[in-house]
């Protein structure tokens, strides 16, 4: 871990762990709830953006009422434009693996995917990927430092509850059988 981060972490308490935790139970409720509108026929692209747009809002809302600023999340200037680039090469795979060119090649065809369907593939990618790091990586791992002293231990339950909040809309969808073998493989 490098020494910018270790301060950044070390400045938190068992307080801001529980907050944090608190925040993830209100995520997870909320992803329920995706899986629940979805059922209900409700199309799950845009459904799936208010859910983003709602989240990020409350964390920002959050940082606020905290008098947290937003380098507590990971926003500093002097990294902005390499985390963009490692965004954007990260956000390649799923544009290439799903709703982008290699579904759009065998789809239709061995055509590339129509340009409109990549670059909303792309813009999706971006909302979701983007809400899930300032919630999970920049506001509820840092603060789990807080509760959990050893650096593994607080990375690997980081891991676990990011994968736990991607099984509440299965659950929201399918009730206690979205715990079936497939949904539980985002555990491992």
């Amino acid at each position: 871990m490098n020494e910018i981060y270790k301060q950044e972490v070390l400045k938190y308490n068992k307080k801001d762990g529980i907050i944090a935790l608190s925040f993830f139970v209100f995520y997870c409720i909320l992803m329920f709830m995706l899986g629940v509108v979805r059922r209900l026929g409700v199309d799950p692209l845009f459904s799936g953006i208010g859910v983003s747009v709602i989240a990020a809002i409350a964390l920002i809302l959050l940082l606020l009422l905290k008098k947290d600023g937003m380098s507590s999340i990971g926003f500093h200037k002097e990294n902005l434009w390499s985390a963009i680039r490692l965004g954007l090469f990260f956000g390649l795979i799923p544009l290439l693996l799903s709703g982008g060119l290699l579904p759009g090649i065998v789809i239709y065809g061995w055509q590339v995917a129509p340009i409109g369907q990549i670059l909303l593939a792309t813009l999706f990618t971006f909302i979701f990927a983007a809400h899930e790091d300032m919630i999970f990586v920049g506001y509820i791992q840092t603060r789990l430092y807080g509760l959990i002293k050893r650096d593994i231990l607080a990375v690997f339950v980081g891991a676990l509850l990011f994968s736990l909040m991607h099984i509440m809309p299965q659950i929201g969808f399918y009730g206690l059988a979205g715990l079936n073998a497939n949904n539980l493989m985002w555990l491992a």
